[in-house]
């Protein structure tokens, strides 16, 4: 039986959250987190801020804000990293930005292995599990397991066979939430959406199997003309809520993939609006679940866009990107290892940047992709269209907030 409550800002979960041997980093950095919505898990005694921060208190926690530190004083630090353990998918998503990508192999369990080992090492503290579809890959399990203590894991699914019995087997690893694709609350538009027949029926079946499991399962939906009609949007609001779902992480189309090309600025604009308006409404009512404006959270004002900079991803044939929806590559993991290939983008990713990556490089990226050319693109390529591109904005105020600040001795 799920067991959670939701807060807002209350003195006792501050005073969680600052249970930590980073403190002081963490104290400077409260003011942050005071207008967020909380949702303690009672089971496993820790709290969510969203699906993206480690849950506290924690060895993940703590390590988030020593790399945090690091950022505010200029070291690039991979906070955050996605890996794409297949490319294989069941689906074929309206959305979908790796249409154009040429291997739908996996990597193999080997190289994930010591990925994770050398990203530990490197700072980084959610690692998230991807595809494709995760969940066509019969050794899933063993891979989740590899993910360590003092690093929490995210898992991407679209719902694909999660069942009681998976769910279950999930809760004993450091996986610790879930992100389930949901369109919609009609079904018919659900699997039309996803190319898919059966897409609604397994969604549902797996949030609720992550539920009985206590899992914190967030759904993710990618805007659409029909969603920015405020009385649609607010019935999709109250369908997640009766599934019992913790999190909405809102997104907003990237023109990457079968979106390549085309103009959302209008929807963009739209969205941003209204979407932050329900967001303000959200936060004041404990019975909504979380919302998550990824729009918001990456602006210059909180996080930034990370991309290549405190986030990046591995893609199933090793290539280190910079983002899950870009496809350029920096290096290999399989030649080059996880640090060295890290390494390579220094010089084009200086600071987070003040908008999505993928945005800011698709002209350019129309400019230099020829007719043929499949995804990710090769290096040289990529260099091309990269330092056409290069991400030199300062750091955003998350971590610029920290960067007089010095740690004291009890800090560390």
């Amino acid at each position: 039986m799920k067991e959670k409550k939701i807060y807002i800002g209350t003195d006792s979960v501050m005073n969680s959250m600052l249970s930590s041997i980073q403190e002081g980093i963490i104290k400077h950095q409260s003011n942050f987190f005071k207008v967020q919505k909380f949702t303690e898990d009672l089971v496993h005694n820790r709290t969510y801020v969203n699906c993206m921060f480690p849950s506290f208190p924690g060895r993940a926690w703590d390590r988030f804000f020593e790399g945090t530190y690091r950022v505010s004083k200029g070291e690039n630090v991979p906070l955050w990293m996605d890996i794409v353990v297949t490319g294989r998918c069941h689906c074929n998503c309206w959305h979908c930005f790796r249409s154009s990508y040429k291997d739908n192999g996996d990597l193999e369990i080997e190289v994930i292995k010591r990925t994770i080992d050398e990203a530990y090492e490197a700072g980084t503290t959610v690692i998230g599990i991807t595809g494709g579809e995760p969940m066509l890959r019969d050794d899933i399990l063993d891979i989740l397991k590899l993910i360590p203590d003092g690093m929490e894991g995210l898992f991407y699914t679209t719902g694909y066979k999660i069942d009681n019995s998976f769910a279950k087997k999930l809760s004993k690893t450091n996986v610790t939430r879930c992100l389930i694709s949901l369109d919609h609350y009609d079904e018919k538009i659900v699997n039309t959406m996803r190319g898919y027949p059966k897409a609604y029926e397994m969604t549902m079946t797996a949030i609720k199997a992550l539920k009985e499991a206590n899992i914190y399962t967030g759904v993710t939906l990618c805007v659409t003309d029909d969603l920015c009609d405020r009385e649609v949007f607010y019935k999709y609001i109250n369908f997640v809520r009766e599934l019992g779902a913790d999190e909405i992480r809102v997104i907003l189309p990237i023109p990457q993939g079968n979106l390549e090309g085309k103009n959302y600025k209008r929807l963009y604009i739209n969205a941003m609006k209204w979407t932050r308006e329900i967001h303000e409404k959200s936060l004041k009512n404990p019975n909504y679940p979380n919302i998550l404006l990824f729009s918001q959270l990456e602006s210059h004002n909180f996080i930034g866009c990370g991309a290549g900079y405190t986030y990046v991803t591995i893609n199933n044939d090793g290539a280190l990107t910079p983002c899950v929806c870009v496809p350029l590559t920096f290096g290999n993991v399989k030649e080059d290892g996880f640090i060295s290939a890290y390494s390579k983008i220094n010089s084009l990713f200086k600071g987070t940047g003040k908008t999505c990556y993928g945005k800011r490089v698709s002209k350019a990226m129309k400019e230099e992709i020829k007719d043929g050319m499949l995804a990710p693109y090769n290096e040289e390529v990529s260099k091309k269209i990269a330092n056409k591109c290069i991400v030199n904005d300062g750091i955003a105020k998350f971590y610029d907030n920290l960067k007089n600040y010095e740690v004291k001795e009890n800090d560390a």
